[in-house]
């Protein structure tokens, strides 16, 4: 997987398997419960870590691009066989469908996206119990986000608010397969 991580994004495609990243109901602690809602979809991976999409907050179900905001996101690391049973379940309670081209701005998309991986022990209310209904943003100072290692991670979010952010040079949106 790390060879991934440097791939030229030439290459990326939709079958490359990098780690994916959650905001809502896909979460280990969603709800303040172990595997709640959507969780149990993502079983099998072999490595959990905490994390914040630049530029973007978190609000319901989706995200949307505000500059200096610091959405809260879960990696989960998998291993190619678990990968491979994961992702069509993700894929399709997202509706995407990495074979057909997606037209409307506003469904969920697969994404590329540099995500900031958290230190083990990061505390935040946030990453307990989580409530959905509300705008979610960890108010990091974006001056401090360099301490930060980058992951690339496949997100999903809207091609709209990925429009939005790649406006800016420093996006975090590096590859959505649209074009």
């Amino acid at each position: 997987m790390n060879d991934l991580q440097s791939l030229p994004l030439e290459q990326v495609t939709f079958d490359k398997i990098y780690p994916v990243a959650t905001f809502g109901t896909l979460r280990w602690g969603w709800n303040g419960q172990k595997a709640g809602g959507n969780h149990h979809l993502m079983k099998g991976y072999s490595a959990h870590k905490k994390a914040f999409l630049p530029h973007f907050i978190a609000e319901s179900l989706a995200i949307h691009h505000k500059r200096n905001s610091c959405a809260p996101f879960e990696i989960f690391e998998y291993d190619e066989v678990n990968y491979n049973k994961m992702i069509p379940r993700v894929d399709a309670l997202e509706s995407f469908n990495p074979n057909r081209k997606q037209f409307d701005e506003y469904y969920y998309h697969r994404t590329l996206a540099n995500l900031r991986v958290l230190p083990d022990d990061f505390n935040h209310e946030l990453f307990n119990k989580i409530d959905l209904w509300r705008e979610r943003d960890l108010d990091i100072p974006s001056s401090q986000w360099e301490q930060f290692p980058i992951m690339r991670c496949w997100i999903y979010s809207s091609i709209k608010e990925n429009r939005l952010s790649l406006k800016y040079d420093d996006s975090p949106v590096i590859w959505m397969g649209t074009e």
